[in-house]
């Protein structure tokens, strides 16, 4: 039996390390954690703990298979797939041809090297914008580069605040930091929008949740630094030397965010408001974790705004953690490609929230998927299916189970597992980096994504010097051009497969001499004024706007909070992680279930103009009387619906970054006398 050291490379942000065992045939054994991994500390979540049950699951798609002239799907084999898919393709334009990639593999090879082959084609590519794409907007607009504090450090924090952060289910090594710290003495505050996991687990250890009315989080920060100015804790001398517009912020906020007002829009007892802000604003050594939620809304982009605001006018803006990606500073330029598009192929990228209007218009004869179940993940799930099976468009998945949208291809390729390859992997949680080898046999004729889409770019007669290339070749290639970028000791360990923690990147001295560092925005400075996004209609300032719910005339908030056992829809095809998941529900407070007349088990039938579902109620008094509740994605065939999560959700976009407005969702409820007997279409 050998051990091979690895890494888990599902969207999360703690990319933990961790060692495959294998038995002689190069086949699966097990999973551990890797000890030397400074985050993960030897310690698997209980999503990757399981992670085998993928790997070796019974209804992996270990061939490739092709749809029949009588629209049925077939076996066959890879020349004949790869013959299909360049009948299909040559004839296309670039603009004709659609990249659907997104986050299944968070590898930088994985999940970069076919957007090269699509960038050779001239191909149109997506704008990522269903995750972070708001919160990075408003971060970037104020705080510039999301180097993040370093989380290792946190138990020297004597005070926290998880700020839309549900660690307890998106990020579980924070948890065992997070004790450490408050048995340290720290004080420790979670803010959400219902009674999270995170906040009951801090109240049984001695920390205390805030519970906000939907959308308001602006509205919170920006009461609290003006609280800050008008006590005298705003840091002065930081802003002189730091920020721009440090005036013209502090009079925006003179008056219009006094605590009377603040708490009547946030719905916080003023006790609260005021006891959390002085232990925060005093305290030496403050963190401030914030996590992604309450950025997919609306007016998500404002509300990060406001807290990077709220972070400048304290003075720690280096103490704060949205996301660490920026620690990195990678050149992946060679990579990706971007220099081989065609003339002429310079068409910008799609919304990726407005995907089903995209595919609607008729525009994409063919579209690319990987690392992507678009038929689930995207928002308007009945516009994004139809498009995908539109009988003029041309699709091809690549994938490891027959998901929604494999089931809707045209010709499906069989992926590998992260662990069938070698690859690289940053974080977006921490500072660790790893290079990792090749670690298991793939299963059938599974093909990695740069294998496959280096057969698709040889078979379409691409140059060689586009495609070709092994894994470690790539990876070696990446690293290389990086080389300055990693000390002595760093780069032995990356090349020896080990787990390295990479020291921040030099930063070059400030062109005007300043002492000050360049932040990375467009000034250089901490943007608390920004003309550029005033003159698009942005706003010079954060500020609170109300959500509006995507203007849905709808009474009830419509919530999908994180899933406890399913990472993302590949876990739909786990016995046990859908053992643990249990079936589908919609959970709502007991109050709400009276109104309607419901009880434990009643089908409830959830709707909007977008579409509608139907789910089985659970009485859960952690969500307020006005919204609804879902666990992740669930299984379809358990539902009395067509369709998932974002059947409800619109493709409006937030007003920063084009990103999902999923938690502005608004929904009307009712209660059925019983299940219904067919499946309803969304």
């Amino acid at each position: 039996m050998e051990w091979t050291p690895s890494a888990c490379f599902l969207d999360c942000p703690d990319a933990c390390g961790l060692e495959v065992q294998t038995d002689a045939a190069g086949q699966f054994v097990r999973l551990r954690g890797h000890r030397e991994h400074g985050w993960s500390q030897g310690v698997l979540c209980a999503k990757t703990s399981w992670y085998g049950e993928i790997v070796t699951s019974e209804e992996r798609i270990t061939e490739p298979w092709m749809r029949d002239r009588r629209g049925r799907m077939q076996p066959t084999t890879w020349d004949a797939a790869l013959d299909r898919i360049a009948e299909q393709l040559a004839p296309l334009s670039g603009p004709e041809i659609l990249s659907l990639e997104y986050a299944g593999n968070m590898g930088v090879l994985g999940r970069r090297f076919p957007g090269r082959i699509l960038n050779a084609l001239g191909a149109t590519r997506n704008d990522g914008t269903i995750c972070d794409a708001t919160a990075e907007a408003g971060f970037q607009a104020v705080l510039g580069r999301a180097t993040g504090f370093d989380l290792e450090q946190l138990e020297s924090c004597d005070a926290i605040l998880l700020w839309g952060c549900d660690a307890a289910r998106t990020m579980s090594h924070l948890l065992p930091k997070l004790k450490r710290a408050l048995q340290n003495g720290a004080r420790v505050a979670a803010i959400d929008i219902y009674r999270s996991d995170t906040i009951e687990w801090l109240e049984k250890h001695g920390g205390e949740g805030l519970v906000l009315r939907p959308g308001t989080d602006a509205a919170l920060a920006l009461g609290w630094a003006q609280l800050a100015f008008e006590s005298r804790r705003a840091d002065l001398e930081f802003l002189r030397q730091n920020a721009q517009g440090a005036a013209e912020f502090r009079a925006h906020l003179r008056g219009r965010y006094g605590i009377e007002e603040v708490c009547a829009v946030t719905g916080l007892d003023r006790a609260d408001f005021e006891r959390v802000a002085q232990w925060f604003h005093e305290a030496q050594a403050p963190l401030l974790k914030l996590g992604i939620g309450f950025c997919r809304r609306k007016v998500g982009g404002m509300s990060m705004r406001a807290l990077g605001s709220y972070a400048a006018v304290l003075g720690i803006a280096d103490r704060v953690h949205w996301e660490s990606g920026d620690h990195f500073d990678l050149d992946l330029s060679e990579l990706d490609g971007v220099a081989l598009r065609p003339p002429g192929c310079d068409q910008p990228p799609i919304s990726l929230v407005n995907l089903g209007a995209e595919l609607e218009s008729g525009r994409f004869r063919a579209s690319l998927v990987w690392g992507h179940n678009p038929a689930v993940t995207v928002p308007n799930t009945r516009l994004v299916r139809a498009g995908l099976a539109r009988a003029d468009h041309f699709l091809v998945v690549h994938e490891l189970f027959w998901t929604a949208t494999a089931q809707l291809a045209d010709v499906v390729l069989p992926a590998t597992t992260f662990l069938d390859q070698a690859d690289l992997l940053r974080s977006y949680g921490h500072r660790w980096l790893h290079y990792v080898p090749q670690a298991l046999e793939p299963r059938g004729s599974c093909r990695s994504n740069l294998d496959a889409f280096a057969a698709i770019a040889q078979r379409l007669e691409l140059p060689e010097s586009v495609w070709a290339g092994s894994h470690e070749d790539w990876c070696l290639r990446v690293l290389e051009r990086n080389r300055a970028r990693f000390t002595e000791s760093e780069w032995e360990r990356l090349l020896a497969h080990q787990p390295v923690k990479l020291a921040p990147a030099p930063q070059p001295p400030r062109e005007n001499g300043k002492a000050s560092p360049d932040w990375g925005t467009r000034s250089g400075r901490i943007e608390l004024h920004s003309p550029e996004l005033e003159a698009t209609g942005a706003g010079a300032m954060a500020e609170y706007v109300a959500d509006d719910g995507c203007g849905g005339d709808h009474e009830f908030w419509f919530w999908p909070t994180p899933s406890k056992a399913t990472h993302n829809s590949t876990y739909l095809h786990s016995k046990r992680h859908l053992a643990r998941l249990g079936s589908p529900q919609v959970h709502l407070h007991p109050d709400l279930a009276e109104r309607l007349g419901a009880h434990e088990g009643t089908w409830l039938r959830v709707y909007n103009d977008v579409g509608s579902v139907h789910l089985p109620a659970t009485l859960d008094a952690s969500f307020p009387p006005d919204a609804l509740g879902v666990s992740g994605f669930w299984n379809e065939s358990e539902a009395a619906s067509v369709g998932n999560v974002n059947t409800l959700v619109s493709s409006e976009r937030s007003d920063l970054g084009g990103g999902s407005c999923i938690y502005s969702t608004r929904v009307s409820v009712e209660a059925l006398p019983g299940r219904p007997d067919s499946p309803q279409t969304a």
